[in-house]
C-alpha cells in the first residue's frame, strides 16, 4: 500500500500544466489516500501546485501571434497549430493578427495558461512620444520673395466661369465638360505679357458642390466673382460670397455677358450691394470689371485688376527649405496609380520628395503641369500634380514635407496610434455614459419597488406591459428599400454625389449607400450589390470587361454617369420603380336607408329571414358588383358586398340618382337601422411618386 501511495505522489509531482488530469488522477487515487488518512494533507499539495504553476498573461485585441506566442512563453508553430485546431479561416502566418479576442482566449485555453485582457499598449507608446511633423515657423520677410497669386473663380452654374477660364488659358475644356458643366477643381497657370503669372482655381458652380468651393475659397488670396449680367444674383452667387467673406479673401466681380441685348449692368450692382458686396462705383472698395468671356471683351483689364489687387496685398513666400502646401484633388487611375494635385504654398517640390497628409503620404515619382507635362520643380504659388501616392489624404489636407523615407513611416505611425487612442478614448466615455445612464435607471427601479413594495410593484409592471401593443410591429418592413455601391472618379466628385443623395428623405422608399469610393467599379462592388438587390453608380469611371460579364451574370445593374444631375434623376427613377402601389377608393353612389323590413329566402335548401335595407340612392349609382359600406354617424360598421338588388320586386344590377331600392349585404347578420347610410365605391391601384428636388 506504500508503495501506491509514493506512486500517486509522482504522478502528482509530475503533472503539466493540464488541470483536468491533476483532478482525475486525484480522484483516482482518492481511496487509497483515505484509507492511510493522509488524503487531505496530500489534496492540499496538489490544489497549492496547480495554483501555483499555472501562470497568467496578458491578452489585448487584435493580438500578433508573435505577441501571444511572446506572451505565453512559447514558439510561434504552437499558436499557429491551436488557431488550425480552432479552423481558422484567414491564413495564420507570424505576424497576422488575431482579430476575435475569443480565439485568443481559447488559444490560452488550449495552452494551459491563465489570461486577463488589457488595452494595446503599443498604442499608448507610440502616441506618449511626439513623431508628427508640424509645419514651420512664419519666415522672415528678408527671405521671401513674390509669388504668383492665387485666384478662385466662383460664380453660379451657367454664368460663363468655364468659359472664361477656356478664354484664359486658351483651350476648349467649356467642350470637354459634361453638359457644360465643371466636375471638379482644376488648376493651371497664366502668363501674362509682363512675364507675371497668375494660378488659376476652378470651383464649379453647380449646387452639388458647395463643400468644394468652400475648400477652394480657404487656400485662395483673390476671388473672382463671376456674374451673368442678365441673370444677376443667384443661390450659387449668394453662397460664393459667403465663401469669400469666411476666407477674408478679397473679391474681384467680373460682370459676364455685358455684350447681350438683356443685360441689366445695374441692376446686378444693386442686387450685389444688397449682399455687401459694394462695388468702387457706388462708393465701395470692391473692383467690377464689364467683360465678355466669350468674346474675351476687357480680359486683359479683368487680368491688370488682378495683378493690382496682388500688389497691394504685397503676397510673398518663402521658396525654401521642405515644401508645405495643401491637397486640391485626389483620384486613383489605371496605369498610373493614386494621384493629387497640389498647391504649393511654401518651399520647392522637387522629385523624390517624401509628403505626408492626413494619414496618406507619398514619395514624389512624377510632377506634372495642367497639360500633362512634366515638371521638375514647384514652387509657392505653383499648383502640380504628384503621382506616387500610397494613400490618398482628403482633399484641402495640409501637405507637408519630411526628410526621408524613415521620418515619413514614424509620421504616420504616429498619426494612426494617436487617432487609435482618440478612437478608444469616445468608445470608453460612451461606454461610462451607457454605464451611468443604466445605473441611474437602476437605481430609480430599485426605489420605486421600496417605495411602492413587491406585489404593488409587480402590477405596475403589469399594467405597463399591458398599455404596450405587442402585437404592433416597430417597423413597417412592406416599405421597399434601395441600395447602392457609389463609385467616381475623384474625391470631390464622390463628396458632392453623396451629399446630393443624403438630401433624400421620403417614406414610399428608403434608401440606403452601403459603399462608396474612388476608382473602378470592382468585383467586391457587383457581388456587394448583388447581396443587397441594389445597384451601382459609376460616376465618370470605367468597369472592366470581367467586372461588366460578372454584373450581367448576378443581374445587378451598374448605371454609368458623367452628369451629376443625370445621376440624381436617374436615381429618382429607380426609387419611383420600387415604390409600392397604393389602394385608393372612390366613391360612386350614396344611398340612406329609410326603412327596415324582412324577407323569406331559401339558403342552403332552408327558408330564412334576412334583413333588407329599403333605401334611397341621394347621390351617384349603386352598382351591385362593388364594395358596400354601411355607415353610422362618422364610424364604418361593415364592409361588404351585395346579396341582392332590387327594384321594387324586379332585380338590377345598378341603381340610379333619386331611385328606391332594397338591398341585402351577403353577410344576414349585419344590424342594420333607419337612417344608417350605404356608401358603393370601387379600390384601385395608384403608384406614388416620389418628391425629390435639387436646385439644378
Amino acid at each position: 500500500m506504500a508503495h501506491n501511495v509514493g506512486y500517486a505522489r509522482q504522478i502528482f509531482l509530475n503533472l503539466t500544466s493540464w488541470r483536468t488530469e491533476a483532478r482525475r488522477c486525484l480522484c483516482q487515487t482518492g481511496a487509497v489516500l483515505a484509507r492511510h488518512k493522509r488524503r487531505v494533507p496530500v489534496q492540499q499539495k496538489v490544489t497549492k501546485y496547480l495554483r501555483k504553476k499555472v501562470p497568467v498573461i496578458s491578452v489585448f485585441k487584435e493580438m500578433t501571434v508573435k505577441e501571444l506566442a511572446s506572451s505565453m512563453e512559447k514558439d510561434t508553430k504552437h499558436v499557429i497549430s491551436c488557431l488550425r485546431g480552432l479552423n481558422i479561416s484567414q491564413t495564420v502566418k507570424k505576424d497576422s493578427a488575431i482579430l476575435d479576442i475569443n480565439v485568443i482566449s481559447e488559444v490560452c485555453h488550449m495552452s494551459g495558461v491563465k489570461h486577463r485582457i488589457i488595452a494595446r499598449p503599443s498604442s499608448h507608446k507610440a502616441v506618449a512620444v511626439d513623431h508628427d511633423v508640424y509645419s514651420r515657423p512664419k519666415a522672415s520677410p528678408s527671405i521671401c520673395k513674390p509669388r504668383p497669386p492665387v485666384v478662385t473663380i466662383m460664380g453660379h452654374v451657367d454664368h460663363g466661369k468655364t468659359t472664361l477660364l477656356d478664354y484664359l488659358r486658351k483651350s476648349k475644356i467649356v467642350d470637354m465638360e459634361f453638359g457644360g458643366i465643371t466636375q471638379h477643381i482644376g488648376a493651371f497657370s497664366v502668363t501674362l505679357k509682363d512675364g507675371k503669372s497668375i494660378t488659376f482655381l476652378d470651383t464649379p458652380g453647380h449646387a452639388a458642390f458647395s463643400s468644394m468651393r468652400g475648400r477652394g475659397a480657404k487656400i485662395t488670396d483673390i476671388i473672382v466673382l463671376v456674374v451673368a449680367a442678365d441673370d444677376g444674383v443667384m443661390p450659387q452667387t449668394i453662397e460664393s460670397i459667403k465663401h469669400a467673406t469666411q476666407s477674408q479673401a478679397p473679391i474681384i466681380v467680373a460682370m459676364n455677358k455685358c455684350d447681350r441685348e438683356e443685360a441689366e449692368v445695374e441692376a446686378c450692382k444693386r442686387d450685389l450691394a444688397e449682399h455687401g458686396v459694394v462695388l468702387e462705383e457706388l462708393g465701395g472698395d470692391v473692383i467690377g470689371v464689364e467683360i465678355s468671356a466669350l468674346h474675351g471683351t476687357n480680359i486683359d483689364a479683368l487680368q491688370e485688376a488682378i495683378i493690382t489687387q496682388a500688389e497691394m496685398m504685397d503676397i510673398k513666400a518663402d521658396p525654401t527649405g521642405a515644401m508645405e502646401g495643401r491637397i486640391i484633388e485626389t483620384k486613383t487611375e489605371e496605369g498610373r496609380g493614386k494621384i493629387a494635385s497640389i498647391l504649393v504654398q511654401r518651399g520647392t517640390l522637387n522629385l523624390g520628395s517624401f509628403l505626408v497628409s492626413d494619414l496618406g503620404f507619398c514619395k514624389v515619382r512624377r510632377l506634372n503641369d495642367e497639360h500633362g507635362k512634366p515638371m521638375k520643380t514647384a514652387g509657392p504659388g505653383q499648383a502640380t500634380e504628384v503621382v506616387g501616392w500610397k494613400e490618398l489624404p482628403s482633399p484641402g489636407a495640409e501637405v507637408l514635407q519630411v526628410e526621408n523615407e524613415s521620418q515619413m513611416k514614424k509620421v504616420i505611425s504616429y498619426r494612426k496610434a494617436h487617432e487609435q487612442q482618440l478612437r478608444e478614448e469616445e468608445e470608453w466615455n460612451a461606454i461610462k455614459e451607457n454605464r451611468r445612464s443604466h445605473e441611474e435607471e437602476h437605481t430609480l427601479k430599485v426605489k420605486r419597488r421600496h417605495e411602492l413594495g413587491l406585489k404593488q410593484y409587480v402590477m405596475s409592471l403589469r399594467r405597463e406591459l399591458g398599455e404596450l401593443d405587442i402585437t404592433k410591429p416597430t417597423e413597417d418592413m412592406s416599405v421597399p428599400r434601395l441600395s447602392l455601391i457609389v463609385k467616381a472618379d475623384v474625391d470631390g466628385s464622390l463628396e458632392a454625389i453623396l451629399s446630393c443623395l443624403e438630401t433624400y428623405s421620403s417614406d414610399l422608399c428608403e434608401m440606403e449607400i452601403l459603399s462608396s469610393g474612388v476608382g473602378e467599379v470592382g468585383q467586391n462592388d457587383v457581388e456587394l450589390a448583388e447581396a443587397f438587390d441594389g445597384i451601382v453608380l459609376a460616376f465618370n469611371t470605367k468597369s472592366s470587361d470581367k467586372v461588366e460579364k460578372l454584373a450581367t451574370d448576378c443581374n445587378v445593374l451598374i448605371r454609368k454617369h458623367n452628369i451629376i444631375y443625370k445621376l440624381v434623376d436617374d436615381v429618382k427613377s429607380i426609387l419611383n420603380e420600387r415604390v409600392l402601389p397604393q389602394i385608393e377608393q372612390k366613391v360612386l353612389g350614396e344611398a340612406v336607408i329609410q326603412k327596415v323590413f324582412y324577407v323569406t329566402e331559401k339558403i342552403n335548401k332552408k327558408n330564412k329571414k334576412i334583413p333588407v335595407a329599403g333605401c334611397l340612392c341621394i347621390n351617384g349609382v349603386l352598382d351591385r358588383s362593388k364594395q358596400y359600406k354601411l355607415v353610422r354617424g362618422s364610424e364604418v360598421l361593415h364592409v361588404d358586398t351585395l346579396y341582392m338588388l332590387k327594384h321594387f320586386k324586379n332585380e338590377v344590377e345598378e341603381i340610379k340618382d333619386n331611385m328606391e331600392c332594397g338591398l341585402a349585404f351577403k353577410d344576414h347578420g349585419v344590424d342594420i337601422l333607419e337612417g344608417d347610410s350605404i356608401l358603393c365605391y370601387e379600390e384601385y391601384q395608384v403608384k406614388p411618386e416620389i418628391t425629390w428636388n435639387l436646385p439644378f
